[in-house]
């Protein structure tokens, strides 16, 4: 009765028989099941193109910054431009199975950094993509200063014509305490 698969815990595209399970799983589960697969999307796998194609996986992948160097910050690994490229060939299969999230930072969530992040998004042309917008889990609370961030990086989403956008349970969950 199982209807998903959830694969994350470091980059689960690494794993040699990623493939293979999948296969298996496809073979011999319920076929209505899919795959919701947490990877940072920086190097390209043919088996997630292939897994797209089939309708197989759902994707989701943190971006977390506008630019290089901030994403080299927050995410640690110099591949800015490498993760939008292969999100964007993702992107071309089936978009609807893509979801970008953004995890608000210290380091991320000026102005300049979401405006510079939607338009990264517009220029490899991923307008069709959900967008998750979380923040940090270790963050006990909800700021205003946060909740403004997030209210901006959705304005511009909006005005760049990106419509599935959605906050989290680690907004949601703040979001319901605030006074």
């Amino acid at each position: 009765n199982c209807k998903q698969v959830v694969w994350g815990g470091g980059e689960p595209t690494l794993d040699k028989s990623f493939e293979l399970i999948v296969e298996e799983i496809d073979k011999f589960a319920n076929p209505n099941i899919y795959h919701r697969v947490f990877t940072n999307s920086v190097r390209f796998h043919e088996a997630v193109l292939k897994f797209l194609k089939k309708g197989l996986i759902k994707i989701v992948t943190s971006i977390d910054a506008g630019d290089e160097v901030t994403f080299k910050k927050v995410r640690g690994r110099d591949k800015f431009f490498n993760v939008f490229e292969n999100l964007s060939k993702y992107s071309k299969i089936d978009s609807d199975k893509i979801t970008i999230k953004y995890i608000f930072t210290k380091e991320n969530s000026n102005e300049n950094q979401l405006t510079k992040f939607v338009k990264e998004c517009v220029s490899n042309n991923l307008q069709n993509c959900a967008y998750q917008i979380s923040m940090n889990y270790k963050y006990e609370n909800l700021s205003l200063n946060m909740l403004k961030k997030a209210s901006f990086l959705m304005n511009e989403l909006k005005k760049n014509n990106i419509n599935k956008f959605f906050p989290d349970d680690h907004i949601a969950s703040r979001f319901k305490k605030l006074s």
